[in-house]
């Protein structure tokens, strides 16, 4: 995994929350991140959840127009590496409320 630290907005949930990977074991937080991030992702929900349940892929959420990235585009390529660490760990967890688990 590569080492990098994530955020998303919700759009339709105003939802902001962090992915960290920077540090192990990782860690997932509501709001925003403290300190730099690499690339920031916004989304609507329906496309939110697709990603995590792997119904959507990343790049082509992205390619599509579905997915909006800012940041170091060679850490958003990271995003399908960390969505399958995401559903495999947190199976069965409603994606919308998967910000308050921890890796």
């Amino acid at each position: 995994m590569s080492y990098y630290c994530c955020s998303f907005t919700v759009v339709d949930e105003t939802v902001k929350f962090y992915l960290n990977f920077k540090t192990k074991p990782g860690s997932i937080g509501l709001g925003e991140f403290p300190g730099d991030i690499d690339v920031h992702f916004s989304v609507n929900d329906i496309n939110f959840v697709k990603l995590f349940t792997k119904k959507l892929d990343g790049f082509t959420a992205w390619m599509l127009g579905r997915l909006k990235t800012t940041g170091a585009v060679s850490k958003a390529i990271a995003l399908n590496e960390a969505l399958e660490v995401l559903s495999r760990d947190y199976e069965g967890v409603d994606p919308l409320n998967a910000t308050n688990y921890c890796l």
